[in-house]
């Protein structure tokens, strides 16, 4: 644990054991249990959220059809009338009274 073997684990306790008194030492280290296993607690679900974002958040393959799908078809255009030059007309004319007594 954290590198130290039973002998400096041994001398720390003493030291503690020294500092606080033997009434405080089992309510600071009931304490400092909670605290480790909050900290723990949050830095688990703080990794679960990190992860299910970077699940979440990953490019998915595309989910595209085989073959397109065909364009929806338009509607027929109205015609337009032609920009060339206009036909002449004057053969088309009924006769005139020029040549009805002509």
């Amino acid at each position: 644990m954290f590198g130290l073997d039973f002998w400096e684990l041994a001398i720390i306790f003493v030291v503690a054991l020294i500092a606080l008194g033997p009434k405080r030492l089992p309510e600071v280290a009931k304490s400092l249990g909670g605290l480790l296993a909050e900290f723990r607690k949050a830095s688990t679900d703080l990794r679960r959220s990190i992860d299910d974002v970077a699940r979440s958040t990953l490019v998915a393959p595309p989910t595209t059809p085989e073959r397109p799908e065909p364009a929806p078809a338009l509607p027929p255009e109205p015609a337009r009338p032609s920009k060339t030059a206009p036909e002449d007309t004057t053969a088309q004319l009924p006769p005139g009274p020029k040549d009805l007594h002509g």
